[in-house]
């Protein structure tokens, strides 16, 4: 559901991945035969898709208030859903949606995506090997994207705090955020502690002028550094560590998603709960600026 820029990217990359099969789109915005091919029905709106049936699983893209209510509707109807970040824009509603989800059973994914980069996957085997996690240094920012539906610390704070909340599952509490120095658009910093010791200083927003996904983890006994935007490097104290990557991160959320689907796999809903906790830290930040 939802044909803006990144559901134009799950359009191709369903219609691409092997063992899937895109049935149906829905979206306020008229695709063209280019973005959809004919074979594929379109409905206007995203409850006449749902009422048609017929569906294994839907995939929702759309702006990120619609979230909570497309979803709620689809777990309602016992359909398995793949919810593009942040998984809402209010932390009640994320929390809502989780208990909503664990109480019926019903599969939920959410795409934090950075975790299906396969830099970070190899480099997240290897986090035992640094000993205990100190501190992390982690920066997701460009010039952009503007929308009047998302602000720019929701749009990049959401892969950030993703990415920090993988490395340590132990509890974790804001510190402090604030603003920095933006032209335009907006950059925070947000420094985040968790009950193991380790610190996370987070800088996030489209009020850079160069582009940043990137992550540092400092621990007793080493370092690792994930970069997304310089070719995907995964680096190990220095040394970069090989690794192959035979899809995009994009594409393994997909497969990932149609695999739990058709092998019915138990659902712990993980990613619902890291997507609640990743909105739950945004409130909180938006709390703190707003106090200054």
């Amino acid at each position: 559901m939802g044909l803006g820029r990144w559901g134009d990217n799950y359009v191709r990359e369903v219609t691409n991945a092997p063992g899937v099969r895109l049935a149906a789109v829905a979206s306020r915005r008229s695709p063209s035969a280019k973005t959809l091919p004919p074979s594929i029905r379109w409905y206007g709106d995203w409850r006449g898709l749902m009422d048609a049936g017929g569906l294994d699983g839907i995939i929702i893209a759309t702006p990120p208030a619609t979230h909570g209510e497309i979803a709620s509707a689809a777990i309602s109807r016992s359909i398995p859903v793949l919810i593009e970040k942040p998984l809402t824009l209010d932390a009640a509603e994320a929390y809502a949606l989780l208990d909503t989800a664990s109480a019926s059973q019903v599969l939920a994914h959410v795409n934090h995506i950075d975790l299906f980069n396969p830099a970070w996957r190899v480099l997240r085997r290897r986090l035992e090997s640094i000993g205990p996690v100190v501190r992390m240094e982690g920066a997701w920012y460009d010039h952009g994207p503007f929308r009047s539906d998302t602000r720019g610390r929701w749009d990049w704070g959401a892969h950030a705090i993703a990415v920090a909340l993988d490395v340590d599952h132990s509890a974790a509490r804001l510190v402090g955020a604030r603003f920095l120095p933006a032209k335009t658009g907006e950059l925070v910093e947000a420094i985040l502690e968790w009950d193991s010791g380790a610190t996370a200083k987070l800088v996030f927003g489209n009020g850079a002028s160069v582009k940043a996904r990137r992550m540092s983890i400092i621990g007793a006994r080493g370092r690792l550094d994930f970069d997304a935007v310089e070719g995907a490097r995964a680096v190990h104290d220095e040394q970069a560590i090989r690794f192959c990557a035979q899809q995009s991160p994009l594409r393994a959320t997909v497969l990932r998603f149609a695999a739990s689907i058709r092998c019915g796999r138990e659902v712990a809903q993980a990613d619902l709960a890291l997507g609640a906790r990743v909105v739950a830290f945004l409130e909180e930040i938006d709390h703190a600026l707003a106090a200054g």
